[in-house]
């Protein structure tokens, strides 16, 4: 043992050891054993100060400081086991072992050096169950999932009949007996390994909080649970499989005969979707928003024109309401709220439409963006609304000229109705499971597509898209961009020029950026900021918050 603590003392001088013997033990005394108590220093305690029946002074030889906490006497224990032989038996066969409190104490000093030195120990397993579950996108119940990040850095406990000091939120004032100040009380007990304590002595557990410091370097190696291949579909991990172990050839002459077979069942099918299309309302085209008050009206009548757009029916007298509909009708207000341009909102909140709408079935949309996004222009606009639902779809709006009130029945799927968006999501996955079938790896996120492909495919990759998309009579947006290094998704800006593409960089788009550093700087100039926040600033608070509540689950 002393060769091999020189040995690790000379080659790995950095690593720490310790040896435990009793502190009055001849071991000390012997030559070799002398050289190294010489160089080095003891941790000494007496056992029943961490666990112990009876009083052992101990000593630790070690080269670190971080057995340090352990050392201490006895901490006034009102009795302790007698020593010398019990029955057939000497009462030192039973202190071979390290009770287990020592034990814990010993773990929670290595993770505090572990910490310092930016080691986290592995995490707990997760298992199959819940992985499974996750896979299948379904929420895990109770506490099957671990957290990502503990609460606490470790637990200790303590053996007193002194009381600790704590404060409104148990937890403890100042350090008392090793534990450190701030630790919050988890529970306390009066028995300990099934017996039961001396009279007035309880144990209490202690969880220690990690200090900001190791906090962070623990959340630094966090990997979200949607970062493996594990929670991806199948049809998505075909996809990706498929794209990278066939050669390009093959992908383009997949899409191809996809292509054509449904291009064959969609000519084979034009005489019923002709019959069809006499029972439906006509066909409404892409979306342009302009202005407000008048710009709203005027908004409202082009959307409302035959020979344009044709997604309302109106202006129309709100005292024939009652003709157009007998069994009686429901109107909501139109208001308009500035995103770079108006936007008109129908707001079926305020006349309780959408407290009539609910739905069960939730499928959480995944995105995982790289290289583009594809985004359906006017989305709502080009898909229809079931005749039986335009009475509950009245759109009321005040001429401006002669403060009459005019009402719009809505012949498209209405902006700003519950139901509008969970139905036309159900469009989105149903072009998201397609593509899939096109071998292209794209998710989707309301109405936009982020899409991946290697480099050699992003030209076929687009053709097959905007293939796709005319084949359904869905009309992409007019601002597309090209595949490219750096793509805009989802607010966010995406680059994977990494030469070892083995990271993609996230960053906010330029003109965020530039707001960002213009609101900072201002912040640091005046010395404080205002009462009222910007509004990216406020969600950029919201987001901050969401991040670590998502770490270490909900308090």
């Amino acid at each position: 043992m002393e060769a091999f603590c020189d040995w690790l003392l000379r080659a790995m001088p950095h690593v720490p050891f310790s040896v435990e013997n009793p502190l009055h033990s001849y071991l000390w005394q012997l030559p070799k054993w002398a050289a190294l108590v010489s160089k080095h220093s003891f941790v000494t305690f007496d056992s029943c100060r961490h666990g112990s029946q009876r009083k052992k002074a101990t000593a630790l030889l070690t080269n670190s400081e971080l057995l340090r906490c352990l050392s201490g006497p006895c901490p006034g224990c009102s009795s302790h086991l007698p020593w010398g032989k019990q029955g057939r038996s000497f009462a030192t066969a039973e202190e071979t072992g390290y009770p287990k409190l020592l034990c814990e104490r010993i773990v929670s000093c290595v993770d505090k050096s572990a910490a310092s030195r930016g080691i986290a120990p592995e995490r707990l397993s997760v298992s199959k169950v819940s992985a499974a579950r996750a896979a299948g996108q379904v929420q895990p119940r109770g506490r099957k999932f671990p957290p990502i990040i503990s609460e606490f850095a470790y637990t200790v406990s303590v053996g007193s009949a002194e009381a600790p000091t704590l404060n409104s939120k148990h937890c403890l004032s100042t350090a008392w007996r090793g534990v450190p100040a701030g630790a919050k009380l988890l529970r306390e007990s009066v028995e300990r390994g099934g017996s039961r304590l001396p009279e007035g002595k309880k144990f209490y557990i202690f969880g220690v909080y990690r200090s900001m410091q190791a906090f962070l370097n623990e959340a630094k190696l966090v990997v979200h649970p949607f970062d493996s291949a594990r929670s991806l579909p199948d049809e998505l991990l075909r996809v990706l499989f498929d794209t990278l172990t066939k050669s390009p050839a093959d992908t383009m002459r997949h899409r191809l005969l996809k292509l054509q077979h449904w291009r064959a069942l969609a000519k084979q099918l034009e005489p019923e979707e002709e019959k069809i299309r006499e029972t439906l309302l006509e066909k409404v085209r892409a979306q342009k928003d302009h202005d407000y008050a008048e710009e709203l009206w005027n908004m409202t009548l082009e959307e409302s024109n035959r020979s344009g757009k044709c997604w309302l029916d109106g202006p129309i007298d709100v005292d024939s309401l009652g003709d157009t509909f007998p069994e009686g009708w429901n109107a909501c207000r139109r208001f308009a709220v500035w995103q770079g341009k108006w936007r008109a909102i129908d707001d079926f909140s305020e006349a309780a439409v959408n407290s009539c709408f609910g739905c069960f079935e939730r499928d959480p949309d995944r995105v995982r963006p790289h290289c583009k996004t594809y985004d359906l222009q006017a989305v709502y606009k080009q898909l229809a609304l079931h005749p039986g639902e335009r009475p509950k779809s009245i759109i009321l709006l005040r001429e401006p000229g002669s403060r009459a009130v005019k009402a719009f029945v809505c012949n498209t799927l209405p902006f700003g109705a519950s139901a509008s968006v969970m139905q036309f999501n159900r469009v989105a996955l149903f072009l998201q499971r397609v593509l899939w079938d096109l071998r292209v790896a794209v998710t989707c996120y309301c109405d936009d597509f982020p899409t991946m492909t290697p480099s050699f495919l992003s030209g076929g990759t687009d053709n097959a898209v905007h293939a796709l998309m005319d084949l359904f009579g869905f009309s992409l947006s007019e601002k597309e961009k090209p595949f490219s290094c750096t793509a805009e998704t989802l607010g966010v800006m995406l680059d994977t020029s990494d030469p070892d593409m083995g990271r993609i960089f996230v960053s906010n788009k330029p003109e965020r950026a530039a707001m960002l550093e213009e609101s900072i700087g201002r912040i640091l100039e005046q010395g404080h900021e205002g009462v009222a926040l910007p509004s990216w600033q406020t969600s950029l608070c919201r987001c901050s918050a969401a991040r670590p509540h998502g770490a270490f689950g909900p308090g």
